[in-house]
């Protein structure tokens, strides 16, 4: 019995040495968790090849270019447009200018080319542009400002006991009605300028001289051409009617002051031309007021009523062309028929109008 016990101990002993998978694994036989693990052993990873290590390194360096060169093209696009908001801002002084996008290119190339070489641009940038807007000034001063005197005005230009007085605006607003005013002249009157309210009627600077009673002073006032049109663009109306040498413009509208009159009141305190806005027909603006708040309410308004929308009317009209020309100490406000002569910012004494 000793020798039995012992021996099945030996077993056991042995039985319990044997790795998991039991007495078959001792019989030669596998499990299949062991067969499973031994048809698809687990490897340790292994390294890259020296050729996959290259392409990797290689990848990494196209994508650092493609990102720099996107930051680059992301500060250039916003280069551009910091640079084309300030010429455009300085276009204002140059009406009808163009900005010069190939001097932009330009500039922004050798910028780059600055950047790349790990130099500061932004002053390089600045002087650039400081110099393109020189040579938009002055290319536009060439084009439109630095003009001769003109033929018409030879004759009359600083002779003594003159004063040349330019009356000009927009087509039909009223310039040549005005003008018969001054002189006190029915429409129908043989030596009364011809008008029109639909289409333009004067063709050229026509002088009309004015002869102040009591005074040893003629009063040249010339009827020019309505501005903006095909015949007489905006872009080179100051040239044109050489607006420069009047000793005073009257400048004439209907309606709101639009850009054509407002670069025309640029050019000419540019050149300390004494000047004077006149809205016209400000009692055809009180009228469709006074029509406007009577369909409204339905009823004829009182005559205090009808008067109070006059006065805000006026005050309307007149606080909107300061907004547009903040330069111009004032503006009249006017109705240039002659039986409105006595009315609003219009004064006749011995032949003088426009209230000084």
């Amino acid at each position: 019995p000793i020798c039995a016990f012992a021996a099945s101990t030996a077993v056991f002993a042995k039985l319990l040495r044997q790795p998991p998978g039991g007495i078959q694994a001792g019989c030669g036989q596998m499990c299949p968790k062991r067969r499973r693990a031994a048809q698809h052993p687990v490897h340790a990873p292994q390294e890259p090849s020296d050729e996959k290590q290259v392409e990797q390194e290689d990848l990494r360096d196209r994508l650092s270019v493609a990102r720099k060169a996107a930051e680059a093209a992301k500060r250039r696009c916003q280069r551009i447009k910091d640079a084309v908001a300030e010429l455009m801002h300085s276009m204002r002084d140059c009406p009808s200018s163009e900005v010069p996008f190939t001097e932009i290119e330009h500039l922004l190339t050798e910028a780059e080319n600055q950047e790349q070489s790990g130099q500061s641009v932004e002053d390089f940038i600045n002087d650039g542009l400081e110099n393109i807007k020189k040579s938009m000034r002055e290319a536009y001063e060439e084009r439109f400002l630095h003009f001769p005197l003109p033929e018409y005005l030879e004759p009359h230009y600083g002779t003594a006991g003159q004063i040349n007085v330019a009356v000009s605006g927009g087509p039909g607003t009223g310039k040549s009605t005005f003008i018969n005013t001054v002189r006190e002249l029915a429409p129908n009157h043989a030596q009364a300028r011809p008008t029109s309210s639909t289409q333009q009627c004067t063709m050229e600077p026509t002088l009309v001289e004015h002869r102040v009673p009591w005074h040893d002073v003629i009063i040249n006032i010339w009827d020019l051409p309505g501005g903006g049109t095909t015949e007489f663009p905006s872009q080179t109306y100051v040239k044109d009617m050489g607006l420069r040498y009047f000793d005073c413009v009257v400048l004439f509208t209907d309606r709101t002051f639009l850009e054509a009159e407002t670069s025309i009141v640029g050019e000419l305190a540019r050149y300390n031309v004494p000047h004077f806005l006149v809205r016209n027909r400000v009692d055809l603006a009180i009228q469709l007021a006074i029509q406007e708040a009577e369909d409204n309410c339905g009823d004829e308004l009182t005559q205090r009523q009808k008067e109070t929308i006059e006065a805000e009317t006026l005050e309307q009209i007149r606080h909107n062309l300061k907004d547009v020309a903040p330069s111009t100490e004032r503006v009249y406000l006017i109705s240039s028929r002659l039986k409105q002569q006595s009315k609003f910012d219009f004064r006749t004494s011995s032949g003088i109008s426009l209230q000084r």
